[in-house]
């Protein structure tokens, strides 16, 4: 069944062999592929307005609703939502150890997005706050 996502920002497409070159440049692995034929990414205004307006559950349960479960929430209603599926989980190190989190690409490169953050606005360029991904689910 297909169906069409009129999204309130920007939509931008990217082929996924583009995609899957930018993220093997950060030396990522992808361990279940490219999972789409065509990728959406947006513009800084428009993945600003995605990031405040996603409401994520606020039942954190260590081991049984905790980052991983945040980041998975946040990747499927990023793509349900506004039809944005260049926003991937990551699992890698941040300045606490093994985590899991969100990685988004827009023109200017990679951003990392916290999800468990309450303001929604927990986002910030690769690199900064100790934040290194391993692999990617996108």
């Amino acid at each position: 069944m297909c169906f069409s996502v009129t999204s309130p920002v920007e939509r931008i497409s990217i082929n996924p062999a583009i995609l899957q070159s930018l993220i093997y440049d950060q030396r990522w692995a992808i361990p279940m592929g490219m999972l789409d034929s065509l990728y959406w990414y947006s513009t800084p205004e428009g993945w600003a307005e995605v990031l405040r307006s996603i409401l994520l559950s606020d039942i954190y349960r260590a081991e049984v609703y905790d980052c991983e479960d945040y980041a998975l929430e946040a990747m499927v209603l990023v793509s349900k939502k506004f039809g944005l599926n260049a926003f991937g989980m990551a699992i890698g190190n941040s300045s606490q150890g093994k985590h899991a989190f969100n990685v988004f690409y827009m023109e200017n490169g990679w951003w990392v997005y916290e999800p468990q953050t309450k303001s929604g606005l927990g986002y910030f360029p690769l690199g900064e706050n100790g934040y290194i991904p391993e692999l990617i689910l996108i």
